[in-house]
């Protein structure tokens, strides 16, 4: 029937990626090579991720070199013809910041860094999307992680629910988007709790020394001012913090391979395997920053320092204790 169709047939296949993602690559090869075969006037359209699939076939193959992710990806090119991306690159956080919203709760109140970018004057992001982003620009569209906003919704509900409650508000929400979507993160996380806890911590004390520098903070308040932040890491409080918790987890990559423990091993592979994917580091810098308050009397070298919150967290303390309990 197919042969005598004057016209070529067009079948849309919608959500092939909430199928298991080996089951949905061996669905693709066997729509191109049997159909291929007939010779037959059809097109499939698919609607897909091809993030999970790209995965499979990486798993599939053993392709575990550093360029695994390219591989994987000129393996499933030879099954489509075409690629049309439509992925949102935009940020997401006015919409994360309604879903808080309706929720009863307050995402700057949960998050220093947003209330510094918020005072800070802000160089247009496009012109350099890493030293420009800033907490507007924290959570992306294409980032998978983020992808499902049902999820994000049912997630944040969680976080009010009795016994679940804390005021690191933010941490538990991506707590719980991690345990729902990706365990094996959550469980990297729970791993990583001391070495997470020491990489934000030290990300928020260096963004605190340059706000101080730049002369970014209102001495009589505490509170960030509306001034520029001049810094070589960033021009924004995210951008800063996100550069230095990069450099903060090299440094922990470098100390866990000297220790010969097999427990550092554990939390060196599943750190490497953190940072082999940025798009769930970055998930996980964003899941860390914390709700400090008022900066007084900073004076890193002495400890002469009040930050309101900053006992409670650091040194590790709550924040550790979540990451290995929630």
């Amino acid at each position: 029937m197919c042969r005598e169709c004057p016209k070529t047939i067009v079948v849309l296949i919608d959500e092939l990626d909430r199928c298991d993602p080996g089951e949905a690559f061996n669905i693709i090869k066997q729509l191109r090579v049997f159909f291929t075969m007939l010779d037959v006037p059809l097109v499939f359209v698919l609607s897909v991720n091809p993030d999970p699939i790209g995965q499979a076939i990486k798993h599939q193959f053993g392709l575990e070199s550093e360029w695994g992710d390219y591989e994987a990806r000129k393996i499933l090119e030879k099954f489509v013809d075409q690629y049309l991306g439509m992925e949102e690159n935009d940020s997401i956080v006015p919409y994360v910041r309604s879903l808080w919203s309706a929720n009863g709760l307050d995402l700057s109140k949960s998050c220093f860094i947003a209330r510094a970018d918020a005072q800070l004057n802000r160089p247009p992001y496009n012109e350099d999307t890493l030293k420009h982003a800033s907490f507007d620009h924290c959570i992306l569209g294409n980032n998978p992680m983020y992808g499902n906003r049902r999820l994000l919704a049912k997630c944040l509900q969680r976080t009010q629910l009795p016994g679940t409650r804390t005021p690191l508000k933010l941490t538990a929400w991506h707590l719980e988007l991690a345990a729902q979507a990706y365990p094996q993160l959550r469980h990297n996380m729970a791993l990583l709790a001391g070495d997470l806890g020491w990489i934000t911590g030290q990300a928020h004390v260096d963004l605190i020394d340059q706000l101080v520098l730049a002369d970014c903070i209102d001495s009589s308040t505490g509170d960030v001012k509306h001034t520029t932040l001049r810094c070589d890491k960033g021009a924004c409080a995210f951008s800063v913090y996100r550069s230095v918790s990069w450099e903060r987890a090299r440094e922990r990559c470098d100390e866990l391979r000297k220790d010969k423990d097999r427990e550092a091993g554990l939390r060196l592979n599943a750190l490497q395997e953190l940072m082999d994917d940025p798009r769930k580091m970055d998930f996980v810098v964003v899941g860390l920053m914390q709700p400090l308050g008022p900066i007084k009397g900073w004076n890193r070298s002495s400890g002469g320092f009040e930050v309101r919150g900053w006992h409670d967290l650091y040194p590790g303390s709550h924040l550790e204790y979540l990451l290995f309990n929630y």
